[in-house]
């Protein structure tokens, strides 16, 4: 999936092809955030808003005779009338994504697109609606079909009203999108740099400056100016407020455990050694009990800042994450240690192998340097001395990363001296880093600083 945006903040223009594992460096106020929540927003705004177009025919065939077949395997055209309209109705959400003036959005664009290569079908599929005893549809794609068959049946010859002939629509169109972009518009989960406020305060943000979007589209279904205009600006932008949502349920989400945790322990064994415990929840709040004293029930505020900030990540991986879903992190290095940070590196790593994608942005050194680390690794894994290496230093095979999975992007923002010894920043372009299969991601930003100052300690030194 490709994803562009531009006049977006200080973004001038920028496009990223999502892979199993994205990773945008840049400097502060480059726009990286601006770039993040409008993925993550518009991403979850089209798989949760967008109904898959169902031609009004094909309703109509299938009231008049009982069933339909509908083909999945879409044209590039098909899927660029997709995108193209579901783009432009999250381009317009934009000011209710952020919590913003609108007029700051007036000429921001973006879009997501999709080609018939980034399609996986499944092997089968099979769902049933009912409604009282009216009516039922079955909805089912045979193993080793491209074709979704719809059946209605209905009890006695009363005729539909409008409305049960919308949801019928509905539940076609989105079952097909549902089937067809199950890869492409996953299941997604946002921690914010505000994930440790949300954590702290999460009993002072009361539901009214914590709207969730989805009441704001119930309110105005196919009303977008209404929407936005309706939107107060006490509001949260939209990211957080799913943070805020997630640690207001964390007990209910503790209740169940997540299919990748029961696949892949190795996965929960390695997070724990990074956070240090683990945490759990109960009417009591929220606790986190380190490894050497695992009886001690700590409260959040009593809590080390590193634990704060890996809340979330932890009871998604325990409780809720899957195959195929899309974790993206804000600065996962936030309060921790650089070794800290090397491991959650190789985590991520571990987490991209088990099928899972993540999108992060960072400004850690340490967190690019480990994960060509675990590149290099990879290409060089028959040597006969790296078995030992990778055993001395903790690092096993489930660690090492496909440099075919990684993208690398970096957000660049120009600077230019005024007459007045004022510095005037220009727009900021998002460019990709080549991946090496060898050596990994040069990220210039990085690299430029650790050189000034390497430069400038050889020259107190040697020099001085």
């Amino acid at each position: 999936m490709k994803f562009s945006i531009s006049n977006l903040g200080p973004i001038d223009s920028a496009e990223m092809t999502l892979a199993p594992l994205t990773v945008l460096c840049g400097k502060n106020n480059t726009g990286k955030t601006y770039a993040s929540y409008s993925l993550f927003c518009s991403l979850d705004f089209i798989r949760h808003a967008i109904s898959f177009p169902v031609p009004d025919e094909a309703i109509n065939d299938l009231l008049e005779n009982g069933e339909i077949e509908i083909g999945l395997d879409l044209s590039q055209e098909v899927l660029d009338a997709y995108f193209d309209m579901a783009s432009k109705r999250a381009c317009a959400m934009i000011p209710v994504f952020f919590a913003a003036e609108p007029s700051h959005f007036k000429h921001s664009k973006l879009n997501l697109s999709v080609s018939p290569d980034d399609l996986v079908i499944p092997v089968s599929f099979s769902r049933t609606l009912s409604a009282g005893n009216q009516y039922s549809l079955q909805l089912s794609k045979p193993k080793g079909s491209q074709r979704l068959t719809a059946t209605l049946l209905r009890n006695g010859k009363t005729p539909l009203k409008e409305a049960q002939k919308e949801i019928i629509e509905s539940v076609i169109g989105d079952t097909i999108k549902e089937i067809i972009f199950k890869d492409t518009l996953p299941a997604i989960t946002f921690t914010s740099t505000e994930r440790t406020g949300a954590l702290m305060f999460r009993d002072e943000l009361t539901p009214e400056k914590g709207k969730d979007i989805k009441a704001l589209l119930e309110r105005h279904p196919d009303d977008f100016d209404g929407l936005v205009e309706d939107v107060s600006h006490s509001l949260y932008p939209f990211p957080i407020i799913k943070n805020i949502n997630f640690v207001k349920n964390l007990r209910s989400i503790a209740l169940r455990t997540s299919p990748l945790a029961k696949r892949y322990p190795g996965l929960v064994t390695a997070f724990d050694r990074i956070s240090g415990g683990r945490y759990s929840a109960d009417e009591n709040g929220i606790f986190f009990s380190p490894a050497d004293t695992p009886s001690l029930k700590l409260a959040m505020e009593e809590s080390s800042s590193s634990a704060r900030s890996l809340v979330l990540i932890s009871f998604w991986l325990r409780h809720l994450a899957k195959k195929g879903d899309l974790l993206m992190i804000d600065e996962p290095e936030m309060n921790l240690h650089p070794e800290s940070q090397r491991l959650l590196a190789r985590w991520v790593a571990m987490l991209v192998n088990c099928g899972v994608k993540v999108f992060i942005t960072t400004h850690s050194d340490y967190f690019i340097k480990e994960l060509n680390t675990l590149v290099m690794l990879r290409k060089q894994q028959k040597a006969e001395r790296i078995p030992s290496l990778m055993e001395k230093n903790g690092i096993s095979k489930s660690m090492l990363l496909n440099p075919k999975d990684f993208r690398v992007y970096v957000a660049k923002r120009p600077t230019k001296t005024a007459k007045d010894g004022t510095t005037i920043l220009g727009k900021t372009t998002i460019g990709e880093a080549p991946v090496d299969s060898f050596y990994g991601a040069a990220v210039s930003s990085f690299d430029d600083t650790i050189s000034r100052i390497n430069e400038l300690q050889e020259a107190i030194i040697f020099n001085g």
